[in-house]
């Protein structure tokens, strides 16, 4: 019984930490940045621990988890809280994201899931010279003609593939190869960037990820900045959140798919690590997520409408 009282007093004081970090924004070093991911899954032990509690009798601290699971529950909200949106007017425009684990994703899957859903844009990142080679033997061009591709061994390469022009460029000052190109959809002109920001696992590396979200392109930049792919944060990280702050939305927030995962892989649970973020006249209206052969990663695709 005694066992079962100190492992019920851990669990609340670990989940009232964990909160209260994520609320206060203090996740900017290790381990409370790693936590962070575990936060929708907190919700969940939270809600049963304060059932737990008064079923055991333990009334005051009963009234204590409820407040607890409230504030993980207002974390979690606006991420479901919003259904999907009909149409917006303007063009229609479908981009596509996804992180092709250094090389070894499915290419040839990769090109027949391209083919059945036909994006307009496609961004990917840990491109390396040969699975841009293997792309381009089966047949990306042949749907995504224009590209900007800045292949690299092992996990630093990007690019961006795309149906209309593109005018090519790189985002410097990061730790991955960041390709960065100019795309007109009627009078807007799109600033897209493949994203893909170095994982916030130990030492050097939290200061790498939080560097290479903050050199990324702001909403006070010229052009109408449209981010994709792996930013390896989610929603519970105030370091991503800044960049909403900043004016960007994530698309799959706008929809209501915020939990929606992208990433699986243990031992992190599935988690939404990808995103697509817009500003300015472009809105989100649909998302949906695919499987891929070869990596952790699922293809994650935005139905924006821009105008």
């Amino acid at each position: 019984m005694r066992l079962l009282r100190a492992l019920g007093w851990v669990l609340v004081v670990l989940l009232t930490v964990l909160i209260t970090v994520r609320w206060a924004g203090w996740d900017r070093i290790t381990p409370f940045i790693q936590a962070m991911v575990f936060v929708p899954y907190l919700a969940l032990a939270s809600l049963l621990g304060t059932l737990v509690l008064f079923a055991g009798g333990r009334r005051r601290l009963g009234f204590f988890m409820v407040l607890v699971t409230i504030a993980y529950g207002a974390a979690l909200l606006p991420r479901w809280a919003v259904g999907p949106e009909s149409r917006p007017k303007g063009y229609t425009l479908r981009v596509m994201t996804v992180n092709l684990n250094a090389g070894s994703a499915d290419a040839k899957a990769l090109v027949q899931r391209i083919a059945a859903v036909k994006p307009d844009i496609l961004a990917v990142q840990e491109l390396t010279p040969g699975e841009a080679g293997a792309l381009g033997k089966a047949g990306i061009g042949r749907y995504l003609p224009a590209n900007v591709l800045r292949p690299a061994g092992g996990r630093t390469g990007t690019g961006l593939y795309a149906q209309g022009a593109l005018t090519g460029g790189h985002l410097s000052g990061t730790t991955s190869s960041l390709a960065r190109a100019r795309m007109s959809v009627g009078s807007v002109s799109l600033d897209l960037v493949s994203v893909h920001t170095r994982t916030p696992m130990l030492g050097h590396t939290v200061a790498d990820w939080t560097h290479d979200l903050d050199a990324l392109p702001t909403p006070k930049d010229p052009g109408t900045q449209l981010l994709l792919g792996d930013f390896n944060g989610t929603q519970d990280n105030v370091a991503f959140r800044n960049l909403e702050r900043d004016g960007y939305q994530d698309a799959a927030i706008a929809v209501g798919a915020g939990l929606k995962p992208t990433y699986t892989k243990w031992p992190v649970p599935p988690t939404p690590v990808d995103h697509v973020l817009t500003e300015g006249r472009v809105h989100a209206y649909r998302i949906s997520a695919y499987d891929l052969g070869g990596t952790s990663h699922r293809i994650l695709v935005a139905d924006l409408a821009v105008g």
